[in-house]
């Protein structure tokens, strides 16, 4: 019998064969973080990531290792967008705007604020930290790099201390401003704080 004949006598001859059911089975790190960006740093699960990328819970863990570092990934990805060219004369004006930019970047993506203020941080954002440091050096070059970290940090963490407070948030710019004046008083009287034991890379990496 030839073929024609048999598909003539047989309908489902032809027929593509049916689809196996079940999920496909990989991702990537980069589109896992993406999809936990779009649902929001503060309140994704693994089980909505999981869904919006079509695989099982279970695969989200061949490329993390749980909530937590997809948390980290997610939001060190999302302050690499951090841009840290300012045009400022001086290193006060610099850091105010990077503080201002910091703030900003935390209020469109809840749950980097907490990233930011205590970690622990991924290699990327302790890449930005030492270009901030750097740059407050350039413009203080006598000072060591313990206290260009202080002077680059802590404005930075009174900004977002206050982020969604309804009573201080307001306050939070002038606050800022106020205590980078004071830090340059002091740096111009010489009133410099003493050279800690420890690097500020040993306090970020536990």
């Amino acid at each position: 019998m030839s073929s024609g004949e048999l598909g003539a006598k047989d309908p489902s001859a032809h027929r593509k064969p049916p689809r196996r059911p079940g999920r496909p089975a990989r991702t990537s790190k980069a589109a896992l973080v993406e999809t936990v960006i779009a649902l929001g740093l503060d309140s994704f699960t693994l089980t909505e990531v999981a869904a919006r990328q079509g695989v099982g819970e279970s695969t989200v863990y061949n490329y993390v290792s749980g909530r937590d570092e997809l948390y980290r990934v997610a939001a060190a990805s999302v302050f690499e967008q951090l841009d840290i060219d300012v045009d400022a004369s001086t290193w006060t004006g610099y850091v105010d705007a990077i503080a201002e930019r910091c703030f900003a970047l935390a209020k469109s993506h809840p749950g980097l604020r907490e990233y930011l203020l205590y970690g622990p941080y991924e290699a990327s954002t302790l890449t930005i930290f030492e270009a901030l440091i750097d740059r407050v050096q350039a413009w203080l070059p006598d000072i060591g790099e313990h206290l260009a970290y202080v002077l680059a940090s802590r404005p930075v963490v009174t900004t977002l201390a206050y982020l969604d407070d309804p009573v201080l948030e307001p306050a939070a710019p002038w606050l800022r401003r106020a205590l980078l004046d004071g830090l340059d008083r002091a740096l111009a009287g010489g009133d410099l704080p003493p050279a800690p034991s420890a690097s500020w890379r040993t306090k970020l990496r536990r």
